[in-house]
């Protein structure tokens, strides 16, 4: 267990504004900085992240806490290895606490280094002639290759391994690739004879490949499979190389290629990003929405690439972003730059269709809407998809295109929303309303922890409300016996996600305003919560049992000031 002096201590020391960053484009705005929070849909900035109080919050889904819990919230990583990844890069000693899962993602990280370097070296090699004769023929240039560290694969699927295990990888981390297999007791890799694409990840770390053959073998492209540092539905190939330019130009451009990325990139196309064989996910679009909602995917214009196009519309409905299509027909957008320029391409780019009306344009081919039958089943089919717009002002204007159509009011239209619309609706659940006196006590010291003191502690001691009880435990963990009162850590101190978003919100949340006179308020709020549900010391003896107990331990001043604000005598007590 990593103590929680060394927790603090990294915390401190880490800047969370620097590290987020890596991930999300943050923008200043007074005190805290600003993104789309990469955790849910949403349009208008809310993820909010403040460098003094070295805490994230999203006030869209009320995710928040530390440095260390958006590392492992954006890296699916275990506490122990976002902790160790921070020691590391902000010099902190952490040797003692290092686990087995730590170790073997730290080698796992360094074998697929490793094999990036070997590839690069066997494409330099003589068996990587014909690899490099084919990249030329494609027209990829040297500083191409150099840039996105294109590789090679040769011949003898064991190669690869024996130089690993050479470089003092484990076999077990062998099989973790995502690339390397075993068989009849030996291993063996899945690239051979194939051009080799490492795939990076948001930090730059390679966490994959992917292989093209070159010999006119099947499957023309394979890639790593899925693994603890690489999934193909989180990660798109180039991001690393293309996001400043996407911040720049804020637009991205997604292909479905490794050949069209690269050829767009040495295009001056440098806001281009790829999928690697799957349609864009719900992770892909929130990552890409960090950094700009203009998104640009371009398909061939022939039936498997407008199927293609459509692929994916429910799941951009459900993260509220609508690209544009582009189609380029007859060919894919390598060979198009190739063939007719980069001014050629952008002109497309700008002839762009929005996805839904692509949808309906497309929808609209099957039925000739000239017959009522053809109209009601028109709008049945269109119906799920216009109802899942959650812009008002864009759903209102595809009512009004659904409307015309069909040649129908736009009132018919919204007459059939309405008719459809499930009875068996969600209620969200109500805020729950907490104890306003135990909660201003919360508030008052997360925000000012310097008025926490023993009589504030023995008040959260007689706290009723069971989750803000929850809450008071872990203030109380975090705060006795520290020589210096602060916050940054005390979401750590849980597991609980409920106290993580509490004591987050509470401490980022500093436009609700109820806190004028904090000292006087928490003074009024500790003496109600030593009153309250008293009507004498003679009625209730819990009151007298508190004092003996604080007696016996030492804190006999509390006992005297608790009476004391009770208007109670100890002699009348001991006269009973």
């Amino acid at each position: 267990m990593i103590p929680k002096e060394k927790i603090d201590e990294i915390i401190e020391r880490a800047s969370i504004v620097e590290v987020i960053s890596e991930y999300l484009p943050l923008k200043r705005r007074g005190a805290n900085y600003v993104a789309l929070c990469p955790f849910h849909a949403e349009k208008t900035p809310s993820f909010t992240v403040n460098e003094e109080k070295r805490l994230f919050y999203c006030f869209g889904c009320h995710t928040g806490g530390s440095v260390i819990t958006f590392l492992m919230r954006q890296e699916g990583m275990s506490f122990v290895d976002a902790t160790r990844m921070l020691a590391r890069r902000y010099g902190i000693e952490l040797k003692e606490y290092r686990t087995g899962e730590s170790r073997d993602r730290e080698e796992l990280l360094k074998a697929l280094a490793l094999s990036e370097a070997f590839f690069k070296e066997m494409l330099r090699s003589r068996e990587g002639t014909g690899a490099m004769r084919y990249l030329k023929g494609r027209g990829i240039t040297e500083d191409a290759i150099e840039r996105f560290n294109i590789g090679y694969a040769p011949s003898g699927a064991e190669r690869l391994c024996e130089y690993l295990k050479e470089n003092g990888i484990r076999d077990r981390i062998l099989e973790r690739t995502g690339f390397i297999k075993r068989r009849n007791g030996s291993h063996y890799s899945i690239f051979v004879n194939r051009i080799i694409f490492p795939i990076r990840d948001v930090r730059g770390r390679t966490v994959g490949f992917g292989g093209r053959v070159i010999d006119g073998g099947e499957p023309k492209y394979l890639n790593s499979a899925d693994s603890e540092v690489f999934k193909k539905g989180n990660t798109l190939y180039g991001l690393w190389e293309a996001k400043e330019s996407i911040r720049k130009k804020q637009r991205v451009l997604v292909v479905e290629g490794y050949f069209d990325l690269i050829t767009l990139h040495m295009a001056g196309l440098t806001e281009t990003v790829a999928t690697m064989g799957t349609a864009l996910t719900q992770n892909h679009i929130r990552t890409l929405r960090t950094y700009t909602t203009r998104l640009y995917t371009l398909f061939d214009g022939d039936d498997a690439g407008r199927k293609a196009a459509l692929r994916g519309l429910a799941t951009f409905l459900e993260e509220d972003t609508l690209p544009r299509v582009v189609l380029i027909k007859g060919t894919d957008p390598d060979e198009f730059v190739r063939r007719y320029g980069t001014e050629a391409l952008l002109k497309k780019v700008e002839e762009g269709i929005e996805l839904f009306e692509f949808f309906l344009g497309e929808l609209k081919k099957r039925f000739s809407l000239h017959s009522a039958d053809d109209k009601v089943q028109y709008l049945k089919e269109v119906m799920p998809y216009l109802k899942s717009v959650k812009d008002p002002v864009r759903r209102e204007h595809y009512v009004s295109k659904v409307a015309f159509m069909l040649g129908v009011s736009a009132k018919v239209v919204l007459s059939a929303m309405r008719r459809d619309k499930p009875t068996n609706t969600v209620q969200t659940a109500p805020k729950p309303a907490y104890d306003l006196t135990e909660l201003t006590t919360l508030r008052v010291i997360l925000r000012r922890p310097e008025l926490y003191s023993n009589t504030v502690a023995e008040a959260l001691e007689r706290f009723k409300d069971p989750f803000l009880k929850e809450v008071a435990e872990v203030v109380k963990r975090g705060f006795n016996d520290r020589a210096v009162k602060e916050v940054l850590s005390l979401a750590e101190l849980t597991e609980d996600a409920r106290i993580k978003t509490f004591i987050t919100e509470t401490v980022m949340n500093e436009d609700d305003g109820f806190i004028e006179e904090p000292a006087r308020m928490l003074r009024d709020c500790v003496e109600r919560i030593f009153k309250r549900d008293l009507l004498g010391a003679h009625l209730n003896p819990e009151v007298m049992e508190l004092v003996r107990k604080l007696e016996e331990r030492g804190k006999g001043q509390i006992a005297r000031d608790i009476l004391r604000r009770l208007g109670i005598r100890k002699e009348q007590e001991q006269d009973r």
